[in-house]
């Protein structure tokens, strides 16, 4: 059996042969950033994943994964690829709202292109899909599928199961998310959960009977700055309260109040700690009542050691295409977290290269568009290929 080629070799032969192809990834892109998909609006998304599937096919067989609510996940296996093999990460739901392209649609301007969800990470699907196809046509291996979901940005609610359900077959996670700004991919990502804390107080007029009140506002206050503390006492977690509501009216004492709180961690043990000791929080009036209730969206990505060798493979393929490999961690939360948590070596941040992730300065560099394609091509035929 003839020896496979060597990665430095995939990845220049890749790059060549997209550079052929590159009107039609344009093309490609300029139709998947039309086609709007925002989270919450499943038959937007519906209408993409029609055209997603179909676009798919020539590569291999698509299997559509209905969620619980109708949404609609892709997986993709191209023909010739092994049971256990790596496996792609991509996402095709933004948060860009119906009719936001009426006013700010996809365009190029020299060598960056803009548009909603072209960065995250609608750019990276179309590397994912040409690099997939570009093996084919060179007649080289393919050692990953590709998996599209359609509900990343509200925290995978109906495709956690089904990601997680790929991770026995899997022998890499590479995550086509967004690098961090300076091109850096990511090895290690904190760990999301979200707390909701109410007060119960006792209503009273605030003018004739204030002291037969129990303000469950100010007992509020004293419990924000309790959740400070408890964070602070954790290195590297934070507690952010984004929402506050309580009261009823200016004039009556007010009996109820709840936040709601971001809670991150970079480990798995520190995000049960930090639920363990909120959960602990009780009132500093012992005639209110306080209700703690913590759940764990995301576990932490943890920096594996095993990420080391799908590093240096990256490197290497890398060196071929003028690109310089490092790493990096960021706070926020990403499909990988998910793989990684239940073991699966990951590799995250394999996205186009560009700036401005939910913003209307979202934008790709275009010169890197090929590249990254080829990499994550490169990457395909390397990893699992001496998997059984």
């Amino acid at each position: 059996m003839p020896e496979p080629p060597a990665i430095t070799d995939l990845a220049a032969r890749l790059h060549e042969h997209l550079a052929a192809r590159r009107a039609e990834l344009l093309d490609d892109l300029a139709t998947l950033v039309a086609l709007e998909s925002p989270s919450e609006d499943v038959a937007a998304l519906n209408r993409t994943a029609d055209w997603l599937e179909a676009w798919l096919a020539p590569v291999g067989r698509v299997t559509v994964l209905p969620g619980a609510d109708g949404r609609r996940h892709l997986l993709l296996e191209p023909s010739g690829v092994r049971e256990r093999s790596a496996l792609l990460m991509c996402h095709y739901d933004t948060v860009w709202p119906l009719g936001t392209t009426a006013a700010w649609g996809f365009a190029i301007d020299g060598d960056v292109a803009t548009g909603p969800g072209v960065f995250d990470m609608k750019a990276s699907i179309v590397t994912a899909r040409h690099a997939l196809l570009a093996l084919q046509e060179l007649g080289l291996p393919c050692n990953a599928r590709l998996l599209v979901t359609a509900d990343e940005e509200i925290g995978n609610r109906t495709s956690r199961a089904l990601i997680e359900a790929q991770a026995p077959r899997t022998v890499a996670a590479l995550v086509l998310e967004p690098p961090l700004d300076d091109g850096r991919l990511k090895t290690e990502r904190k760990g999301r959960g979200q707390a909701r804390i109410a007060v119960r107080g006792r209503a009273a007029h605030a003018g004739v009977s204030p002291e037969a009140g129990i303000n469950a506002i100010e007992e509020l206050a004293r419990l924000v700055l309790a959740v400070r503390e408890v964070a602070g006492a954790l290195p590297g977690v934070s507690a952010t309260v984004g929402q506050i509501r309580g009261g009823t009216a200016v004039n009556v004492v007010p009996e109820h109040a709840e936040i709601e709180i971001d809670l991150r961690a970079w480990t798995a043990a520190d995000l049960t700690e930090l639920k363990a000791r909120l959960e602990a929080l009780g009132p500093y009036d012992p005639a209110a009542g306080v209700d703690v209730a913590v759940t764990i969206e995301r576990p932490p990505m943890e920096r594996m050691d095993a990420v080391d060798a799908l590093l240096a493979r990256c490197r290497e393929a890398a060196g071929a295409l003028g690109l310089t490999i490092a790493e990096g961690r960021t706070g926020g939360c990403s499909e990988g977290n998910f793989m990684a948590a239940v073991g699966v070596p990951t590799l995250d941040g394999l996205g186009v290269r560009g700036f401005g992730p939910h913003t209307r300065e979202e934008r790709i560099d275009l010169a890197h568009l090929l590249p990254q394609a080829a990499l994550v091509g490169a990457l395909a035929a390397d990893l699992g290929a001496d998997s059984a």
